[in-house]
């Protein structure tokens, strides 16, 4: 009995001496398994990571080669805004319209311009009117008006001449004329003749109205034969004046005025045209 006690003593003694050398063992394997674990984690989160950064590499990388590829197809010139780092704003100059040339409009002449100033030769020579040294002449009296060569492009000027002659019949006009248009039959003449009733030598100026055949007519002082006398007429606006030797003799307010028109000379009688000019107003 006690070697069965004894054998029993040592059994239990024997189990318990094994269990006590495989609790060792159990510990490494939990231990293991831990590092196991925790070095299978370490891998997936390493692969986490990378997997993450190639996508945001991806996201990102069209917006990159974007705004490369339109910076080498279109340089940026030094005014372009970089909009506070983000992608450049490319600013492409707009090509300059090509400007149409506007034609440039005539300009009036002004006030005082001699529009016109012919020479005795630049007239027309006819059987009564020829040119004789530097006067243009009228030799038989021929009242049919000569019109000068001038391109008149104004309505406001006057037309004034030096005339004289070396007779003396009474009512016989020398003059210019105006605004005047042979086919119309429009116009203003002014001048100057021998006064009836009037006495010796005395001068009368006239201006008609060759539309409405309106005639006026005033005494100016004395004329006399192969003396030079200086007639003006004027025309600006519905106001028609005429001069004689620069003083106002007649004038006329229309209710009308007419075109631009011709201008040129009148004579009834012999005379010579001495100078003739045009003058803007």
């Amino acid at each position: 009995m006690d070697e069965q006690n004894s054998r029993k003593y040592h059994g239990e003694e024997d189990y318990y001496s094994r269990h006590d050398k495989l609790k060792p063992s159990t510990s490494r394997l939990s231990q293991r398994l831990i590092l196991i674990f925790i070095s299978i984690t370490t891998v997936l989160l390493v692969i986490v990571i990378v997997f993450g950064v190639i996508i945001v590499h991806l996201l990102t990388s069209p917006s990159q080669n974007s705004s490369q590829s339109v910076t080498l197809s279109t340089p940026i010139p030094p005014t372009a805004s970089l909009n506070g780092g983000a992608t450049p704003t490319v600013v492409v100059p707009t090509p300059s319209p090509v400007a149409t040339p506007v034609p440039t409009a005539t300009s009036l002449p002004t006030v005082g311009t001699v529009l016109c100033q012919p020479k005795a030769s630049d007239w027309p020579q006819t059987s009564d009117w020829q040119t004789v040294g530097t006067e243009y002449v009228n030799k038989d009296g021929n009242s049919t008006p000569v019109i000068a060569s001038c391109n008149i492009s104004v309505s406001n000027y006057y037309v004034e001449a030096k005339i004289r002659t070396s007779q003396s019949n009474f009512g016989a006009l020398m003059g210019v004329l105006a605004r005047l248009s042979l086919e119309k039959k429009t116009g203003y003449k002014g001048g100057i003749s021998y006064a009836t009733f009037c006495g010796e030598n005395c001068g009368q100026a006239e201006l008609d109205d060759l539309l409405n055949s309106q005639q006026a007519m005033a005494h100016f002082g004395s004329l006399y034969t192969n003396t030079a006398y200086t007639v003006k007429l004027q025309v600006k606006g519905t106001d028609v004046t005429l001069y004689v030797n620069s003083n106002l003799v007649q004038e006329q307010h229309y209710t009308s005025a007419n075109d631009a028109g011709q201008v040129g000379i009148e004579c009834d009688q012999a005379c010579e045209v001495l100078q003739f000019t045009v003058v803007a107003q």
